[in-house]
């Protein structure tokens, strides 16, 4: 029979986009498949804009600047990656940011640290040093800054 099924040709989509200092393609196959891969491309930036350390308006970025945040737009990522690290006894940690610019990955000057500058860094890191307060996300070490990129990706992924 000539003409069956016509209209009900599914869409195939796909996209790249850098977002959370990575490349991430995007397929999405259905009736509605544009629509579907803008709204995942929108909560991918959406997340970003809320965790990265990178944007200035950020409650990571807050936290690193002022030591202390009001983490409510990003309580359960936040959350997630603390109970991480007490399961994994810190070989995750979100506070691993000190160590991780030393290499300035997506800037200007990316380099292999020496071993000096890492281990020097590595004295600021330390989950165990977050303090969780209702809303409110503090240190009991000034030094100690966040960087969600590890788990942020899948949590983004989640939400989209």
């Amino acid at each position: 029979m000539s003409g069956c099924g016509m209209g009900d040709e599914k869409q195939e989509v796909s996209s790249t986009v850098f977002v959370m200092g990575t490349a991430v393609t995007t397929q999405v196959y259905g009736e509605d498949a544009e629509n579907q891969k803008n709204t995942v491309e929108q909560e991918l930036y959406q997340v970003d804009r809320e965790i990265s350390w990178r944007n200035d308006t950020s409650v990571v970025s807050d936290f690193n600047t002022y030591g202390r945040a009001d983490i409510s737009s990003a309580r359960k990522v936040i959350e997630m990656a603390v109970e991480i690290a007490q399961q994994s006894h810190g070989a995750f940690d979100p506070t691993i940011q000190p160590v991780s610019v030393l290499w300035d990955f997506g800037g200007d000057n990316e380099r292999l640290p020496d071993s000096v500058e890492i281990s020097e860094a590595l004295k600021s890191v330390g989950y165990e040093h977050l303090l969780l307060d209702g809303e409110w996300l503090s240190a009991d070490d000034d030094n100690v800054k966040l960087e969600l990129g590890a788990i942020g990706k899948g949590y983004a992924l989640e939400r989209a």
